[in-house]
C-alpha cells in the first residue's frame, strides 16, 4: 500500500528550524509532520500532524516539493 508523508519547515524569527526527535525505533531527530490518512488532503494532514507533534497551529506559506 502506498504511503504518503507530509512534513513541515518550521522557522523562527531567527532563521533557526525547528525539529523534533521520534520516540520510537532509533530516537532520530526530523522535521514535524507524520503520514497522510485515508481521504485526508495533504494540507490537512500536515496541520494535523503539527498538532499532534508540537501542539501549535502553523500557516502553509508554500509547498517546497512533492
Amino acid at each position: 500500500m502506498l504511503t504518503i508523508g507530509v512534513f513541515a519547515s518550521v522557522f523562527d524569527t531567527s532563521g533557526r528550524i525547528l525539529l523534533v526527535r521520534h520516540g520510537y525505533g532509533s530516537r532520530q531527530w526530523s522535521t514535524p509532520g507524520g503520514r497522510v490518512e485515508a481521504g485526508e488532503s495533504p494540507v490537512t494532514a500536515l496541520l494535523r500532524e503539527v498538532n499532534e507533534e508540537i501542539a501549535c497551529e502553523i500557516r502553509i506559506s508554500h509547498l517546497i516539493g512533492v
